[in-house]
C-alpha cells in the first residue's frame, strides 16, 4: 500500500481560507485537493501566483491533469464520461462549467477469466446489487480529450500530457492502453491485484473484503451514506468497458470471430480472388451449405486409387445451390435474373465461371494436374485443403486460406475469443470446466474458427513479453480443446500421450502441449519422464522450432499453466502488457493458499503448525508437487527453492520460515500428492 500524499501549503489565507480537515486524501496519488471548492475559487487559485500544482506521473502512458484550465473562460473544465452501466450527458452551467461525473454506487475494476472478479460479480448479482464494471485488460477508446483533461486532477507541468495520445478534437485512434489503465489503478488504489472495488467512491478492496461487507450487512450502510468523489486518476477509467464488450471494439477481433483473416470490401484475400469468393470456397471445402460436396474414391487403372476427389459436375451443382444472388454480378454472386427458374442455363454458366476462377487460383486441381476445369460427372478434381498433408493438430482443419494478419491482431482476436469460452464454461473459482456446456457452445465454435488462423501467424513478430503471454494462453486453451476432442487422460501413460500428442499448428509448425511448456516456456528443458521413459528436450539442434524457445526458464509459469487436473492452478488469461505483474499475482495467489507449515513432517496427519519457529531442529513446509517435478527451475538446492517461494507466502508462514532460517534451522519441503482427477464439472 502506498502512503497518502502531502497537502499543498502555499495557498494564502486572504484568498481562500482552508480547513485542513476539509482536504480530500487521494490514496497513493501524492495529491490533495480542497473539498467543496467551487469552480470560481479554483479559477482564482489558478491565477494566484501563490498556488503551486502538485504533479506525479501515474505511468509513461497515463498522465492526468489535477488543475486543467479552459482557454476561453478561465474556468475548470470537467468531464462527462460513461461506463458500461451508467451514462451521464454533458450539460453546461451558466458559468460554462460542466458537472462532475456521478460517482458509481458500486464500481468494480476487473480482468477477463479472473475467478475473484467472477465471484465478486456473482455475489453482487445474487444480492440484487447493480454495479459498474470497468475492465483494465484490453485497450479501450479514450474519452474526448477535453473531457479527459478536465476530469483528471494530476499536476500540470512541462512533462504533463493528457490521457490519450491525441490532441484536441476527438481522435478516432486515441485509446487508453491496458498497461496505462492498470498503472493508474495501482497508483490510485495501492492494490496490485483485481478485482478492485469502490463503494460510494471509497475503496473497499478485493473480493474477500466485499464478501465480509455483505456478510456483516455493512455494505448497505456504505451505500446509504453520502458518496465521496473518486480519486481523479480513476475518472478517465470510467470509460473502460467490460472485456466482453471490448472484444468487439477492435476491427481485427471482429474479423477473427467470424473466421475472417483478410480485408473488407471485396479486396483480395487470396491472390486474384475477392473475399466473397474465398468465403464461398471455404464453405464448400468445409462441407457446409445445401447439398454438401461429397468426396469420392476413384480407381485409375489397377494400382492407383484417388481419394477425397470431387467431380466437376458436383462442384458446379453445389455452387448453383449456394451462390448468393445479387442485383449485379460479381465474383461468387449470381445475378438476380439468372436465379429465376427460366434462367437455369445462365445460373449454370455463372457457376461454371466461378469454378473456373477457383481452378485458376489453384484452389481446385485436377487429380493428375492434366486438365482445366470442366463440368463433367466423370472428370475429378481435388480441393486444396484435401491436397495438403494430413495433420493431427486440433486446429489444422479447416485450412486457413487467407493471408496472415499481424501477430498482435491475431493474438488480440484469439484472446477475445478465449474470454468467450472461459465465461461460458469456467467455474467461478477458475478450477473447474463444464466440458459438456463447452461442446455445444457457440463461443467455442467461434474460438475454433479463430484458432485456425494460428496456422499462419508470425509469433516471432510479437515482443518478448507478448510472446510469453501468447504461449501461456495457447497452452491453457489447447488443454480445454484437447480434453473436449480426445477426452481426459486416465492413466500415467495416457497423460504422457495426451501432453505429447495434443497439438496446434502454429506458424507452419506443430506444437504439442509438451513442446509449449518445456520447449518454449521452460527454455527447452527436458520433459518429466516416467520409469523406463526418461524425459528429453523437445527441440533438437536442427529443429526450427527451437527459435521459439524463451530461455531462461521462468518458474512462475508453473502457476499459470492449467493441465486439466484438480491440483492445477486455476485458469487465467494473461496479457503481454502486464505479464510480469500477472505472473507474480498468479504465483502469489497459488502459493499463499497452498503452502503451510506442518508438525512432525506431516507424519501425524499433516496438522498445520501456527506460530513459533517450527520447534526442534527443522521446519517442514508442505508444498505442491510442482516444486518437486520442476525443482531445477526454482533452484539447484532445496534452500534455494525455499528462498524462491518465500516472498509469495502468507505473512505468518513467511515469518516462521524467515525466523527458522535466521536461527540456522533447516527448512525442508514436503510434497503434497497431486490430484490428477479431471477438472470437469
Amino acid at each position: 500500500m502506498h502512503v497518502l500524499g502531502h497537502a499543498c501549503a502555499c495557498i494564502t489565507p486572504p484568498l481562500l481560507q482552508l480547513n485542513p480537515s476539509a482536504l480530500l486524501p487521494l490514496r497513493s496519488s501524492a495529491r490533495l485537493l480542497p473539498r467543496g471548492t467551487s469552480a470560481r475559487e479554483l479559477s482564482l487559485l489558478r491565477k494566484s501566483s501563490a498556488c503551486v500544482a502538485l504533479r506525479k506521473r501515474a505511468s509513461n502512458e497515463l498522465r492526468v491533469l489535477v488543475m486543467a484550465t479552459s482557454s476561453n473562460n478561465g474556468g475548470i473544465a470537467e468531464p462527462t464520461l460513461s461506463s458500461n452501466t451508467t451514462s451521464t450527458s454533458t450539460s453546461t452551467s451558466p458559468s460554462g462549467v460542466p458537472p462532475s461525473p456521478a460517482t458509481p454506487a458500486i464500481l468494480i475494476f476487473t480482468v477477463p477469466a479472473c475467478r475473484y472478479c467472477r465471484q465478486a460479480k456473482a455475489l453482487l448479482a445474487s444480492n440484487g446489487l447493480p454495479y459498474t464494471e470497468c475492465s483494465v485488460a484490453l485497450d479501450n477508446p479514450a474519452p474526448p480529450p477535453a473531457a479527459a483533461a478536465a476530469a483528471a486532477a494530476a499536476a500540470a507541468g512541462d512533462d504533463a500530457a493528457p490521457l490519450a495520445s491525441s490532441s484536441s478534437p476527438a481522435s478516432p485512434s486515441a485509446v487508453i492502453s491496458a498497461a496505462a489503465a492498470r498503472a493508474a489503478l495501482a497508483e490510485a488504489s495501492g492494490m496490485r491485484t483485481v478485482p478492485v472495488i469502490y463503494v460510494g467512491g471509497r475503496l473497499v478492496g478485493g473480493f474477500d473484503d466485499l464478501e465480509q461487507l455483505v456478510t456483516s450487512k455493512k455494505l448497505q450502510e456504505l451505500l446509504a451514506s453520502p458518496a465521496d468523489p473518486l480519486p481523479p486518476a480513476l475518472i478517465p477509467l470510467l470509460s473502460l468497458k467490460p472485456a466482453a464488450d471490448s472484444s468487439a471494439d477492435s476491427p481485427g477481433d471482429a474479423a477473427t470471430a467470424r473466421g475472417a483473416g483478410g480485408r473488407e470490401g471485396g479486396l483480395a484475400v487470396w491472390p486474384g480472388l475477392s473475399r466473397e469468393l474465398v468465403e464461398l470456397f471455404e464453405r464448400m471445402a468445409a462441407g457446409e451449405g445445401e447439398g454438401g460436396v461429397r468426396r469420392e474414391e476413384v480407381k485409375d487403372g489397377l494400382l492407383t486409387t484417388h481419394r477425397n476427389v470431387v467431380s466437376g459436375a458436383a462442384i458446379v451443382a453445389w455452387l448453383k445451390a449456394n451462390m448468393p444472388t445479387g442485383e449485379e454480378e460479381g465474383e461468387g454472386t449470381v445475378p438476380a435474373a439468372a436465379a429465376a427458374p427460366a434462367a437455369a442455363s445462365s445460373l449454370e454458366a455463372a457457376a461454371v465461371r466461378v469454378a473456373e476462377r477457383l481452378a485458376e487460383a489453384d484452389l481446385v486441381h485436377h487429380i493428375t494436374y492434366s486438365q482445366p476445369f470442366t463440368n463433367k460427372p466423370d472428370v475429378f478434381f481435388r480441393l486444396l485443403p484435401d491436397e495438403l498433408p494430413e495433420s493431427t493438430a486440433l486446429n489444422a482443419r479447416p485450412i486457413f486460406l487467407r493471408p496472415a494478419r499481424p501477430a498482435s491482431v491475431v493474438a488480440s482476436g484469439l484472446r477475445a475469443a478465449t474470454v468467450g469460452i472461459y465465461d461460458e464454461a469456467l467455474s467461478l473459482d477458475g478450477g473447474g470446466v463444464s466440458y459438456k456446456r463447452l461442446a455445444s457452445s457457440a463461443a467455442f465454435k467461434e474460438y475454433v474458427r479463430a484458432a485456425a488462423e494460428l496456422q499462419k501467424v508470425d509469433v516471432l513478430a510479437l515482443p518478448l513479453p507478448h510472446r510469453k503471454a501468447f504461449w501461456i494462453n495457447i497452452y491453457n486453451s489447447l488443454v480445454l480443446h484437447a480434453t473436449l476432442a480426445l477426452g481426459p487422460p486416465s492413466s500415467p501413460l495416457d497423460r504422457k500421450r495426451f501432453f505429447s500428442h495434443s497439438s496446434y499448428l502454429i506458424a507452419g509448425h506443430s506444437f504439442s502441449l509438451d513442446d509449449i511448456e518445456h520447449g518454449i516456456l521452460r527454455g527447452n528443458r527436458a520433459t518429466i519422464g516416467l520409469p523406463f521413459f526418461p524425459g528429453k528436450r523437445p527441440f533438437g539442434g536442427s529443429d526450427l522450432r527451437r527459435f521459439y524457445s524463451l530461455p531462461p526458464a521462468d518458474p512462475r509459469i508453473h502457476f499459470a499453466l492449467n493441465c486439466g487436473a484438480r491440483s492445477c492452478p486455476p485458469i487465467r488469461l494473461f496479457s503481454g502488457d502486464a505479464i510480469e505483474s500477472e505472473l507474480d499475482t498468479a504465483a502469489g495467489a497459488f502459493l499463499e493458499g497452498d503452502v503451510r507449515v506442518v508438525e512432525d513432517g506431516g507424519k501425524s496427519g499433516g496438522k498445520e503448525k501456527v506460530g513459533g519457529g517450527g520447534g526442534g531442529g527443522e521446519v517442514v513446509l508442505q508444498v505442491t508437487k510442482l516444486l518437486d517435478w520442476y525443482g531445477v527451475d526454482f533452484g539447484a538446492k532445496e534452500e534455494e527453492q525455499v528462498r524462491w517461494i518465500l516472498p509469495y507466502l502468507k505473512a505468518q508462514v513467511r515469518a516462521q520460515v524467515e525466523g527458522a532460517l535466521a536461527a540456522g534451522k533447516a527448512v525442508r519441503l514436503q510434497f503434497r500428492p497431486y490430484d490428477w482427477t479431471s477438472n470437469s464439472l
